[in-house]
């Protein structure tokens, strides 16, 4: 009100000094409107929806002057003849409104059609209101939107740009009363707050998703990110299904009450990938038949033999799980022969814990963890981690002692109030060099009793621990998922840096462009901030480089570089033991043009 007034009195003012300017200058007032200034008011609806058992539907008109009995032509345009418009609409003595009543014939009237109409009012108009009114009339084929049971929610499972569950959300679902079979889910506060809408076909089993706004205004600067399901997508992105892509579609188990989507994030640059998502319908009661995989790392024995470790967790009612270890994706092929227990790369488990494959005779590329759990004899579940792994030969040299800065697990214990520069610590780790792959440097216990932040107890003395950095490109410096054999109380660290975390579903030169990578230069390997991960047992992704010190000098760099670096060689700190339970990382996924991998559903049976 006070910015109104404000340029009220300056437009006032100007008004003075124009007429200070010109003493014959004179005003004249705008005339009144007379008549009956009938009008159309702005408050009515723009669309109609037809009762089919019903016959009309009325429309209001207005007038200012209320005198005496009035009626007053009114022209309907519009292309449709399944409704019928008065030529008038008149008004009683002394009413400032009357009803126009448009007609129609219920039996007539086509399901989901909706007509335009614009509505003219021909004489005794006003120019303070309107004399044309638009609108559409029609009849939706959709009931109206109702829970689906007594529960009324739903876990929304998210796996690619956000991730965890987000339960207790609003959900409904609606039926085609003209198409038999076909409904519509609905869940609300979805992603940033918005409705999403899914269509289910109970004649094909297919759940998809329209393209449909997330919410998210500016997704990692590509403006307005949408989603939709793998297929839907790749349509609106004008590729064919069956032609130019294998389509992906959405399932429902009704027994259970969870629907299955392949649910792609993207922008209109392109995409930033498709995973599995779920919706668990709430008020059911479900056997715990849960799995889920990571890929832990590479233990390498005292005989420098290798393993890759999985970790598996099951749900509290699964009775047994098969773990396999597949090269490359997981196809429909892979999958079966699992199901059938023929294929050769694959344990059989009873519990969560680690499971261990030899390495020996594995080519470099991309491997998958799969794991399908069972109730008895029925196979319920599965869950996969993909990684690249990378062959090396067991001859390595020692270069003497490299400088570390660890930058990764100590500030995850960080007490309140406490400086984070006090946990990141210097000191010297034996540094060694595959003699057949220069640029592969792995440091030797890294984590065990030359970390000055360690208590007595802390870290594993019953073999040796390795921390491998691929250096092979100076300016693509990454390491995999690795176990680093310490333990504070909250489950073995792993360290994973942020490059090989995206090499999983993006191709290296994409990663390093993107600047994921760390770099090797005059002898010292360091990585971006946040370009580092690192895990506590389960308890799921942290930033490790949070200050960005996180490096390592290698032996071969100069005297003044080595210098500069602080060793803390005693006076060990006395730490509060409690993790800072930071925010979960789920790193953005990268876009992408192309179209994703393959999919398997988490849903078997």
């Amino acid at each position: 009100m006070k910015r109104f007034l404000r340029y009220t009195l300056m437009l006032l003012g100007a008004c003075v000094a124009f007429t200070a300017c010109d003493d014959n200058d004179s005003y004249e007032a705008a005339s009144k409107p007379t008549g009956a200034q009938v009008f159309f008011s702005s408050e009515l609806p723009t669309a109609y929806e037809i009762n089919p058992e019903e016959s009309s539907i009325v429309v209001t008109v207005n007038r200012a002057n209320t005198a005496g009995e009035l009626t007053v032509p009114v022209t309907a345009t519009t292309e449709s003849t399944k409704y019928t418009f008065p030529e008038s609409v008149t008004f009683a003595d002394g009413e400032a409104t009357a009803q126009y009543v448009i007609t129609y014939d219920p039996a007539a009237i086509e399901y989901g059609n909706y007509e335009t109409v614009a509505l003219n009012l021909n004489s005794d108009t006003t120019p303070y209101g309107n004399s044309t009114y638009s609108f559409t009339i029609g009849v939706t084929d959709w009931t109206e939107w109702a829970k689906w049971n007594d529960a009324g929610t739903a876990t929304y499972i998210y796996a690619l740009y956000w991730s965890g569950d987000d339960p207790d959300l609003p959900f409904y679902y609606r039926k085609n009363v003209i198409k038999e079979g076909i409904y519509q889910f609905r869940i609300d506060n979805w992603g940033y707050g918005v409705s999403l809408v899914f269509d289910y076909d109970e004649n094909t089993g297919r759940v998809t998703c329209a393209r449909q706004y997330t919410g998210v205004e500016d997704a990692s600067g590509y403006g307005p990110m949408y989603v939709a399901d793998y297929t839907s997508y790749y349509v609106y992105r004008g590729y064919t299904p069956g032609a130019d892509f294998d389509p992906q579609y959405g399932t429902f188990d009704k027994e259970e009450g969870i629907i299955a989507i392949p649910m792609n994030y993207n922008v209109s640059a392109g995409s930033f990938g498709t995973e599995m998502e779920y919706i668990y319908i709430g008020g059911y009661v479900r056997a715990d038949a849960s799995c889920a995989v990571s890929y832990v790392g590479k233990l390498t024995a005292a005989d420098e033999s290798t393993s890759l470790v999985a970790n598996v967790t099951l749900g509290a009612d699964v009775t047994s799980a098969r773990v396999a270890l597949v090269a490359g994706d997981v196809t429909q092929e892979v999958l079966d022969q699992v199901l059938s227990g023929e294929y050769a790369n694959m344990v059989e488990v009873t519990e969560s814990g680690e499971v261990k494959f030899s390495a020996a005779d594995l080519a470099d590329g991309k491997y998958t963890f799969l794991v399908v759990s069972y109730l008895g004899d029925e196979a319920r579940e599965t869950a996969t981690a993909s990684f690249k792994y990378e062959a090396v030969a067991s001859a390595w040299t020692s270069l003497g002692m490299a400088q570390f800065t660890e930058d990764a697990m100590g500030p995850l214990y960080m007490a309140e109030g406490d400086d984070i520069n006090d946990y990141v610590v210097t000191y010297e780790v034996e540094v060694q060099e595959n003699a057949e792959t220069p640029g592969m440097y792995r440091l030797v216990n890294p984590y065990g009793a030359a970390y000055p932040l360690n208590r007595d107890g802390d870290y594993d003395t019953s073999r040796d621990y390795y921390f491998e950095i691929n250096a092979t490109d100076p300016d693509g410096v990454w390491f995999e998922a690795q176990d680093m054999g310490v333990d504070w109380g909250d489950g073995n660290f792993i360290i994973y840096s942020m490059a090989a975390y995206y090499m999983e579903k993006y191709d290296f030169e994409q990663v390093k462009a993107n600047g994921y990578c760390g770099t090797l230069k005059d002898g010292v390997i360091t990585f971006p901030v946040k370009g580092i991960l690192c895990a506590l047992g389960e308890d799921g992704w942290y930033y490790g480089n949070q200050t960005g010190n996180f490096k390592i000098v290698l032996p071969t760099a100069s005297e003044s570089v080595k210098a500069a670096q602080k060793i803390q060689k005693d006076g060990k700190k006395h730490m509060v033991r409690r993790a800072m339970r930071q925010q979960t990382v789920h790193p953005t996924p990268l876009l992408t043009n192309g179209l994703s991998s393959n999919f398997i559903s988490r849903f078997v049976k």
